[in-house]
C-alpha cells in the first residue's frame, strides 16, 4: 500500500507547481481580506483616561512574566539536551603505587 501522505507532489511538477500556486494565493488572500474589511481609522483625539495601559498594564506584566519563563524553561531544556549528548568522561582507576618489598627487610 503506498503512503499518500509521503513527498508525492515531489516526482511531479506540475502538482508541486500548483500546489504552490494554490497556497500563494491563499497566503495573498488572506491580507487582502483583511484591508477590504478594514474600516477607516478615525482621527479624533482620545482621552487621556480612556488610554490603554500599554506595557505597564497587568496584560503587559503577564505576558514579560511568560515569556520569561519560557526563556527559562528552554535554556534548561537546552543544557539538558547538551549535557546528554556529551560522550561520558571515561573514568579509570587508579591504582596506589607500593613501593616493591624485600623479603630481608620483613623479618
Amino acid at each position: 500500500m503506498r503512503n499518500r501522505v509521503a513527498m508525492t507532489d515531489v516526482r511531479d511538477p506540475r502538482r508541486l507547481l500548483a500546489r504552490l500556486v494554490r497556497a500563494g494565493v491563499f497566503l495573498a488572500a488572506v491580507p487582502v481580506a483583511m484591508v477590504l474589511v478594514a474600516q477607516p481609522a478615525s482621527a479624533a483625539p482620545v482621552a487621556t483616561d480612556q488610554m490603554a495601559f500599554g506595557a505597564l498594564g497587568p496584560v503587559g506584566i503577564a505576558a514579560v512574566v511568560v515569556g520569561f519563563g519560557g526563556l527559562v524553561v528552554g535554556l534548561l531544556r537546552r543544557r539538558r539536551r547538551t549535557l546528554a549528548d556529551r560522550p561520558p568522561v571515561a573514568v579509570t582507576e587508579v591504582s596506589p603505587v607500593v613501593a616493591p618489598v624485600d623479603a630481608d627487610r620483613v623479618a
